[in-house]
C-alpha cells in the first residue's frame, strides 16, 4: 500500500463534528476516530495506522483483539450475558478467588466485583466509613497528588483541585498529607494529633501515582505506612487501579513493596477492555459490610468475569510479567542511550519532556512526519500526563520491534516540541 496515498484519504463522514454535536463535552474534541486495535495497532476511520503506547490507558492487557479473549466473550455470550445479584455464577466464584489468590491474601479474605474503578474507590470508602463509625475514627488520609476517580466519594480521595472545587463540599473528614513525606506521615498519627482531631480510621494511596506522572512512593514510606496504620487500628487502602494485573511486573505494585493493605481496589487491565473492578479485602476488613451495605447491578456479570478469568490465564501462561519487566528494560536501553529521564516500573513508564511541551508532544505523535527512518511510517500514540511526562502504558504482550519502533516516532515528536519556538 502506498503510505503517501493512505494517509490523505478522508472518511466522507465529519465523525468529529459528529461527537461533538451529540455527546457530553467533558472530553472535548477526539483526537482520532478509531474503528479497529489490532494487537498494538490501531486503525482510523482513515484507514491510517497508529502504534497504541497507551493501551486504553493501561487497560488493553493484551492489545486489541486478542484472540482467545474475544473467544471466551463469545463464549459466554452464548450462555449467560447477565443474571441478578439474587443469582451467582460460577465464572464470578472462580474470578474472586483467582483475585484473592494473586493478590496473596490470607484465608478469610474476600473480593467484590465493580463494573470499574472509581466504583470499586467508592466501595473501598463505604468500608472505610462503616469503620470509622464503629470505632469512632472519623479522620481519613489520602495523599498529595493522588488519583482515584471522579464520582464524588472518589474525588474526595483526590488531590487535585481543578476536579475537586466544581463539587464541593465532598465527603468530610478527608485529609492530604504530603506523598512520600514520613515525618507528616508519623505526625497525622502522633499522640497530639489524634488527641486533636481524633483517631485515623484509613489511609488510601497509590504505590505509584500514575495521573501525578507515574511517580513511584519511596519505599520506607510505604513501610512505615503500613506500621502506623497497623499500630494504630487503621486501615491501609491501595489504590492498583492503573497498576494492578501485571503493569508493573508484579500482579500488584504493593507486592514490589513487602506490604500487604486490607483493601485493594483494581479495575483498568482486570478484563483487558470489558469494563470491570474489584475490591478484595483481608478477612476482617471485608466482614465490615454486611447484607444491604452494599449492592451494584451489573458489577461481576458473566461476561466480564469470564473476560477478566481469560486475561488472568493469558498472562500467566504467557509470561507477561516477565515482559512487561521486559518492557521497562526496553524503553530505559533506549533513552539511556539519549540520556532523557523516565522513570515507572514494568510497562507503565513517563518519559522527561523538556520545555513543558508534553502536550504538543502527544499531537505531534499522532501526526505521520518522517524520521529519516524507512521504519517509521507509522504514528503512535501516548498520552501527556501532565506538562513535562509523556506516559506510556503498552500492552503487556506488544511486540518488541513495534514498540522499539515506537519510541523511535516518538523520539521525533519530542525533538520537535522541544524545538519549538514560543
Amino acid at each position: 500500500m502506498n503510505w503517501n496515498v493512505m494517509r490523505m484519504k478522508s472518511s466522507s463522514v465529519n465523525y468529529k463534528d459528529e461527537y461533538t454535536g451529540c455527546y457530553f463535552k467533558v472530553f472535548g474534541e477526539p483526537q482520532l476516530v478509531l474503528k479497529h486495535l489490532r494487537g498494538s495497532i490501531a486503525i482510523d476511520v482513515d484507514d491510517n495506522e497508529y502504534i497504541d503506547l497507551l493501551g486504553g490507558i493501561a487497560v488493553n492487557t493484551l492489545g486489541g483483539a486478542h484472540a482467545e479473549l474475544a473467544d471466551a466473550i463469545a463464549k459466554q455470550a452464548r450462555s449467560v450475558i447477565h443474571t441478578s445479584n439474587f443469582f451467582t455464577t460460577t465464572s464470578q466464584i472462580e474470578l474472586a478467588k483467582k483475585l484473592i489468590s494473586i493478590a496473596e491474601f490470607p484465608a478469610g479474605s474476600r473480593a467484590f466485583l465493580t463494573n470499574s474503578g472509581t466504583e470499586s474507590l467508592e466501595c473501598a470508602l463505604k468500608i472505610v466509613k462503616k469503620y470509622a463509625n464503629i470505632v469512632s475514627r472519623p479522620r481519613i488520609l489520602t495523599l498529595t497528588n493522588s488519583f482515584h476517580g471522579r464520582t464524588l466519594g472518589a474525588l474526595s480521595l483526590t488531590y487535585k483541585n481543578k476536579y475537586r472545587a466544581p463539587f464541593m463540599p465532598l465527603v468530610p473528614n478527608v485529609e492530604f498529607i504530603e506523598a512520600g513525606n514520613v515525618h507528616e506521615l508519623e505526625s497525622v498519627f502522633s499522640t497530639k494529633s489524634c488527641s486533636e482531631k481524633g483517631e485515623v480510621a484509613a489511609l488510601f494511596m497509590e504505590v505509584i501515582q500514575g495521573e501525578a506522572g507515574v511517580v513511584e512512593l519511596p519505599a520506607d514510606f510505604v513501610l512505615r505506612a503500613r506500621q502506623l496504620t497497623r499500630e494504630h487500628g487503621a486501615l491501609l487502602v491501595v489504590d492498583e487501579v492503573q497498576t494492578g494485573v501485571g503493569r508493573t511486573g508484579s500482579w500488584f505494585a504493593f507486592q514490589n513493596t513487602g506490604t500487604q493493605p486490607d483493601v485493594v481496589t483494581v479495575a483498568k487491565g482486570l478484563a483487558g477492555g470489558f469494563p470491570i473492578g474489584a475490591v478484595i479485602a483481608t478477612d476482617q476488613a471485608a466482614e465490615i459490610l454486611e447484607p444491604g451495605d452494599h449492592g451494584t447491578t451489573f458489577g461481576g456479570n458473566p461476561l466480564a468475569a469470564s473476560a477478566a478469568l481469560k486475561v488472568l490465564e493469558v498472562v500467566e501462561h504467557d509470561n507477561l510479567l516477565e515482559r512487561a519487566r521486559r518492557i521497562y528494560q526496553i524503553v530505559a536501553d533506549h533513552y539511556g542511550k539519549t540520556g532523557r529521564k523516565m522513570r515507572g516500573k514494568g510497562a507503565l513508564i513517563a518519559v522527561e519532556v523538556q520545555n513543558e511541551r508534553s502536550s504538543n508532544v502527544a499531537k505531534l505523535a499522532l501526526q505521520f512526519k518522517s524520521a529519516g527512518e524507512e521504519k517509521c511510517k507509522r504514528s503512535v500514540i501516548v498520552n501527556a500526563v501532565n506538562s513535562s511526562w509523556i506516559r506510556i502504558a503498552p500492552a503487556l504482550n506488544i511486540d518488541h520491534e513495534l514498540l522499539e519502533e515506537g519510541l523511535i516516532r516518538l523520539d521525533v515528536a519530542l525533538k520537535e516540541a522541544e524545538n519549538e519556538q514560543d
